[in-house]
């Protein structure tokens, strides 16, 4: 169990984005609203990929009628089969790799109109000994707030038609709004101005937050936000809470609270990561029950973010809907399990097509069959 510490790992985005109203610090024009409510389920549905177990294109993506993904990287020409979008992740922080700046540019200036994600759960504190896909930022609300400014404005130097999202928290928990808060705060006092956000993007991965140490037996999860120094615990959550839909909904609605209450209601607001990460084996009495939970916890979460809506914090250009687009995690990740190999756990549940078959077309999973079916019904 101690392993399970890991837990968390780790376009022109849609054409349509680029109709929302952009004024960028570089002067940008306003460009034509597009109709938010008019997007359909298939546009808003999306996955993520995991480049170790194969690539988007390594699999019948087709089948799944989903309209955008991530693989947690930038491009400069994106595969798109069956037409997704895709959105660019550009990687800042202390471990792990970062995005190269002259090829972020030539990427930048390839696809105008782009996405860009500025870093993946940039509060995620790096952990010694954690595989090395798990490449966690590790960054302070100051570290983060001058990144962000940075590549912020080097995005939009080079395409004023850019979209630029912050960087998902791992869930928006009253620890982690503190931490974007600091973020805003710091960016403030670095610029003298307001953190210019396009989009916003929260995780909802629903783990427990504990200040790790070693040999801890129940330090899996989140940890605590770097930079947050003053306590040791947040969300005490238990294994089953992963994939706990009241919760998956309360934090969206605490998100989109706390997005008004920083003036940024009138803004999107994506998920570009969320799932259910813990074994099946461990969210019901067998294996088989917990993969029936999943299934509710993934289409009722579906629902959840499509139907939605609500005047006082929801997003007026789409019908007021608090979440505009998600990804669900992944389209490819192995079950948990030991590497021998590499001699360490690795893998999440959540896998829409089996990891083991990463050649065309591959084999979808009952669970990539459930969301295939989710899409077309609509």
């Amino acid at each position: 169990m101690g392993n399970l510490r890991f837990v968390l790992g780790k376009a022109n985005w849609l054409c349509l984005a680029v109709g929302l109203v952009i004024a960028s610090v570089m002067g940008c024009k306003s460009a034509p609203r597009i109709r938010w409510s008019s997007v359909t389920l298939q546009q808003r549905l999306g996955f993520g990929v995991n480049k170790r177990y194969g690539n988007v294109t390594s699999f019948d993506v087709r089948q799944l009628r989903a309209g955008w993904y991530s693989d947690w990287d930038i491009s400069a020409d994106p595969p798109r089969p069956a037409g997704l979008e895709y959105a660019q992740l550009v990687s800042v922080g202390h471990s792990g790799s970062v995005t190269d700046r002259q090829a972020l540019i030539q990427a930048v200036k390839a696809q105008r109109g782009a996405l860009w994600i500025i870093g993946n759960e940039p509060e995620r504190r790096a952990l010694a000994g954690a595989p090395e896909e798990y490449n966690y930022a590790d960054l302070t609300p100051r570290e983060y707030a001058a990144l962000y400014q940075e590549y912020y404005q080097l995005i939009k130097q080079n395409d004023r038609t850019a979209l630029v999202a912050i960087g998902g928290v791992v869930q928006p928990s009253p620890l982690r709004l503190r931490w974007l808060s600091m973020v805003l705060e710091e960016y403030k006092t670095l610029t003298g101005k307001k953190m210019p956000v396009d989009i916003w993007n929260i995780h909802v991965q629903i783990l427990r937050e504990k200040r790790a140490f070693p040999d801890c037996p129940d330090c899996w999860g989140a940890d605590i936000p770097k930079g947050i120094e003053d306590v040791k615990e947040g969300l005490l959550l238990e294994i089953k809470d992963n994939a706990n839909f009241k919760m998956l909904q309360d934090m969206v609605w605490a998100f989109r609270r706390w997005m008004k209450e920083q003036g940024e209601q009138d803004k999107p607001l994506i998920i570009s990561e969320y799932g259910v990460l813990m074994p099946s084996e461990y969210l019901g009495e067998t294996a088989e029950e917990g993969d029936k939970v999943v299934h509710k916890f993934m289409t009722d979460s579906f629902d959840f973010f499509l139907n939605t809506r609500d005047k006082e914090v929801g997003f007026p250009q789409d019908d007021y809907r608090l979440v505009q687009k998600w990804l669900w995690y992944s389209l490819n990740e192995p079950p948990f399990h030991f590497d021998e190999e590499r001699k360490v756990w690795v893998g999440f549940n959540g896998g829409l097509f089996d990891w083991k078959n990463p050649d065309w077309p591959g084999t979808l999973t009952p669970l990539g069959r459930a969301f295939a079916e989710y899409a077309a019904s609509k």
